[in-house]
């Protein structure tokens, strides 16, 4: 029997206010919750380094109320400030449950709180660490203990914990004591964005502009690489064997990876990884590091885990793109939706 449920979603972004990946993770799997029948409300973070974006592609029952919070790289703190605030002028008895995706040391009054885990900032802090300035390194040593209390509170006061992937629980258990029931739901990929345009051609891509992702490493494997490396993210690297396209629409990126040989992400770690079901969707194979959440879904027909670059690149390239787009087609957004609603409704 269907249930209705009105389920208020707590996020540092959300169309149209982007500040990353996440906002397009939580658009796609909130137009699939309300699309099967149920209400949705977003207490939304802005922050004057929001970009609008997507509005028009956010189903248009949802209301995303904004909560401004200053500041971008302090959202660990300021964001559950400036929602603490505002939730004083909310009537939550309108709601049967609370989902947040990202960490708050409080619970919601009167409400059930699921809380979804999309990275582990304890993990990530030391890539993030070398590419800030003096100054913000003393800033990120202040912060940090603040993060960790945070983070531990925030699974003292959920009553469920949800996990974009083994990996990323398994770290979250590493750092913290997690005392609650907790599932594993992968992220979706819109199969209708992302699908083979065109035929293979002779390079590589990889799509990312951080250490963390990797960036290094595809700099000196493109020294020596027969291929060459296509780079889509906020970088310009003026080297022989490097094409680097910034930014680029989903339309753009589409192409890129339908004529990739093999996409690369030699990430050092990533709690999940859409670039892994995106390019599997264009039919794509992938070379991966044990370190990538989106790695638990690869076998041996779609991609390879190594961090041996130039081998992992010769054993995939030759894979069957309907198999990588087989592997892509068991991991809708709708399936993704379901799961999560199966997680909600035990609360209801």
């Amino acid at each position: 029997m269907f249930c209705l449920m009105r389920i208020l979603v707590l996020s540092r972004e959300f169309p149209p206010y982007v500040l990353g990946g996440i906002s397009y993770h939580l658009m796609n799997l909130y137009n699939r919750i309300q699309e099967l029948g149920h209400e949705v409300t977003v207490l939304s973070g802005k922050c004057p380094q929001s970009w609008n974006d997507l509005q028009n592609e956010v189903h248009p029952d949802i209301n995303v109320i904004p909560i401004e919070f200053g500041y971008r790289k302090g959202y660990y703190v300021l964001y559950p400030i400036a929602l603490y605030k505002r939730m004083s002028k909310i009537d939550t008895s309108k709601f049967d449950i609370a989902v947040s995706h990202t960490p708050l040391p409080y619970s919601v009054p009167g409400l059930d709180m699921i809380t979804k885990y999309h990275d582990c900032v304890a993990e990530t802090r030391p890539f993030i660490r070398n590419g800030l300035s003096k100054v913000e390194r003393v800033g990120d040593s202040i912060l940090h203990p603040i993060r960790s209390w945070i983070d531990q509170k925030s699974i003292q006061k959920s009553d469920h914990g949800m996990f974009v992937s083994n990996l990323n629980k398994n770290s979250w258990s590493n750092h913290y004591d997690i005392d609650l029931g907790t599932s594993v739901i992968y992220n979706g990929v819109d199969s209708e964005r992302f699908y083979p345009t065109k035929e293979k051609q002779d390079y590589v891509l990889f799509v990312g502009s951080s250490e963390r992702k990797g960036l290094s490493k595809v700099i000196e494997y493109s020294r020596h690489s027969e291929y060459p490396v296509h780079i889509v993210g906020s970088v310009n690297i003026d080297k022989e064997n490097i094409t680097c396209h910034g930014r680029v629409s989903q339309e753009r990126l589409r192409e890129l990876y339908s004529g990739a040989i093999a996409t690369i992400h030699p990430t050092k770690f990533e709690a999940f990884g859409n670039v892994i079901l995106e390019s599997l969707s264009c039919g794509t194979p992938v070379v991966t590091t044990q370190r990538c959440g989106a790695a638990e879904i690869l076998n041996e027909d779609t991609g390879t885990v190594t961090d041996d670059l130039v081998s992992g690149i010769e054993k995939v390239k030759n894979m069957n793109p309907d198999a990588c787009r087989e592997t892509a087609l068991m991991y809708p957004w709708e399936k993704t939706a379901k799961k999560t609603l199966s997680c909600i409704e035990h609360f209801n």
